[in-house]
């Protein structure tokens, strides 16, 4: 994962390191200060880039015994040409697969989260959390493949850590779980680099570190996930499928059964090579690939009882409030619980201004009640109130929401719906008197059943917005030309079959990135 591999001839003979992380004394004898952790029971694997080609062949590579792969999507605002051919080759070989982007402390925050989000798509059985690869920040790499006229990565440790938070943070509200870490104790720590100037206990470690024996932990962790212990260099052997040096080389701390559960799968193969009545497959090899006992979350809308966006606002004045629910059909494999919310996004677990009481939290509106399941097929109520503050600037609000099983999934990584689908205009007018809550709508939109709603029914015998009697679109679709008033299945079957091309979910990640500020492509290949 270094940029370059330069042979140093030192007085005590030739050894290969590599130029982007030139070997420093914490690295070649780890400090007798650091945390030292062994682990005996481990799981192979690989990390590549541009560097090992184009050609590799990852049905060669698992059958080796590497169980995982971890493929560079690129270096900061630079984009690795190999990695959708690496990604996609992972899932086809049945290997659990992961991504990292080289971290650059002078590319916004906003840019780099955008990448990875762009890349990697929606999280599934076998897909590892996105990392971080953190190594590079001035004075080091003054050469080599780190440093370039493209970048300056001179900045203090204060800076770096307060960037790699922001990144940190943004990554892990859009995935709901921690990006993973890729960095040594010769870094995070080094007094002359990141000098702990930041801690991130809760994300997973990927360490670094080139030594016999046992590996140190860098400050704010207790173990490692992953360890990259080579470089590809001898004595390292080779790997089958893979050009040259083959490749960095990790081990996962676990057997294969611990790594299938920290990406959130089931077996590594299906049994008997197919899947049964009870799983749902995430990939497409023959034999069915890998499968998960989770299922699959995803929704429909029915009905609701606030104004579509296109139709107008929900008018409430300063210092009162309003009502609101919406009845969302459980589409998926999976069962709703208590862990269903119908929270806040774009961006995901936004602090919302209109959060009252009677939320569950500032950014979850309304859970499934604890003890009661929602099961394939069946519709629940998500009911709220929506407050204005007394002080509250009068103007147009737009608010965004999406279910999430906490713990679990966003339905727009999964089956939907898409984080910017489920939409709120809020119109806060003039007002000095507080009141008790009023319905959230302008004119009756509770009383019709969607087309395909099964057997729930509203009383009151309205009629819809528009007249052909099906589900509406939400959000800005509804008024988008040819398709307005039509039926948008917002659906992903489970079975097995194939998702290509996973977009981001929310559409807060494509304004950061046309707010950002992209770093040209760099004119010189980095090895990194």
């Amino acid at each position: 994962m270094h940029a370059a591999r330069i042979l140093l001839v030192l007085a005590l003979g030739a050894l290969l390191v590599p130029g982007c992380a030139p070997m420093t004394p914490q690295e070649v004898a780890e400090t007798t200060e650091a945390l030292n952790v062994c682990h005996t029971t481990v799981v192979e694997g690989v990390d590549v880039s541009e560097f090992q080609g184009a050609t590799i062949d990852w049905t060669m590579v698992h059958n080796s015994g590497r169980q995982f792969a971890i493929a560079r999507i690129g270096d900061g605002a630079y984009m690795d040409p190999d990695f959708a051919h690496n990604y996609a080759g992972l899932r086809a070989a049945g290997m659990v697969r992961g991504a990292y982007l080289f971290w650059r402390p002078q590319v916004s925050a906003a840019a780099q989260a955008q990448t990875i989000i762009n890349a990697v798509g929606a999280l599934g059985p076998g897909d590892l959390p996105p990392t971080i690869d953190v190594e590079c920040m001035c004075p080091y790499h003054s050469g080599g493949g780190c440093a370039s006229n493209s970048y300056s990565d001179c900045v203090s440790a204060s800076t770096a850590a307060g960037l790699l938070q922001d990144l940190y943070d943004m990554l892990e509200a859009h995935y709901g779980r921690p990006p993973m870490i890729y960095t040594g104790t010769w870094f995070w720590d080094g007094s002359t680099y990141l000098n702990g100037a930041l801690q991130l206990p809760n994300a997973p470690l990927w360490v670094s570190g080139y030594v016999s024996g046992c590996v140190s932990v860098p400050s704010g962790w207790t173990d490692w996930h992953i360890w990259q212990y080579s470089d590809g260099s001898a004595p390292a052997p080779s790997v089958p499928g893979i050009p040259g040096d083959g490749g960095d080389r990790n081990r996962w701390n676990g057997d294969l059964a611990s790594l299938m559960a920290f990406t959130g799968g089931g077996s590594s193969t299906c049994p008997n090579g197919t899947c049964d009545s009870t799983e749902t497959c995430s990939s497409c090899p023959a034999d069915c690939g890998m499968c998960t006992m989770t299922g699959t979350y995803a929704a429909a809308f029915v009905m609701q009882s606030f104004p579509y966006a296109s139709v107008g606002p929900v008018q409430i004045q300063q210092g009162q409030a309003a009502s609101a629910w919406i009845d969302l059909r459980n589409t998926g494999t999976a069962t709703w619980d208590g862990s269903t919310c119908l929270g806040t996004t774009v961006m995901r677990d936004r602090v919302s201004p209109f959060a009252s009481a009677g939320w569950v939290n500032d950014h979850r509106l309304d859970c499934v009640p604890a003890g009661t399941t929602v099961a394939p097929g069946a519709t629940h109520r998500f009911s709220w109130t929506w407050s204005v503050p007394a002080t509250m600037a009068t103007g147009m609000y737009t608010e965004y929401y999406d279910l999430v099983e906490e713990g679990v999934t966003w339905f727009g990584d999964e089956g939907g719906p898409p984080d910017n689908d489920i939409e709120a205009i809020i119109e806060v007018t003039a007002g000095t008197d507080s009141g008790t809550p009023n319905d959230a709508y302008v004119a009756p939109r509770d009383a019709y059943v969607a087309s395909d709603a099964g057997s729930v029914t509203q009383p009151d015998g309205g009629t819809p917005p528009m007249g052909d009697g099906g589900a509406m679109p939400m959000g800005d679709a509804a008024s988008s030309g040819d398709d307005a008033g039509e039926t948008h299945p917002r659906t992903l079957s489970g079975g097995c079959g194939c998702v290509v091309g996973a977009q981001p979910a929310g559409g807060a990640w494509l304004v950061m990135l046309a707010l950002a500020a992209i770093a040209t492509r760099r004119g010189a290949r980095r090895r990194t």
